[in-house]
């Protein structure tokens, strides 16, 4: 699978879990980080080359800037679990 149609098949499990999702593929990424930082966007995954090598997506939380890679299939759950520890 191409990159955009793995973070399209991302934003559309977290949609189908109830979680709202943007899925966004506009400008660089740390224009995109600083754009949804200050509309208030959490969390934010970031598919790239990786991801087709390993399966892997880096989650940036928007409070510390923290980032680190996880497997796609615990995203949600990572995102979940944090979104009830806030």
């Amino acid at each position: 699978m191409r990159l955009p149609e793995v973070a399209r098949k991302i934003a559309g499990d977290f949609f189908d879990a109830g979680v709202n999702a943007k899925y966004d593929q506009q400008h660089s990424i740390g224009k995109r980080y600083a754009r949804h930082d200050e509309i208030g966007t959490p969390f934010g995954l970031t598919v790239d080359r990786q991801t087709t090598e390993d399966e892997t997506v880096t989650i940036r939380y928007r409070d510390d800037r923290r980032q680190e890679r996880i497997k796609i299939t615990d995203a949600l759950a990572v995102v979940q679990e944090a979104l009830r520890s806030s």
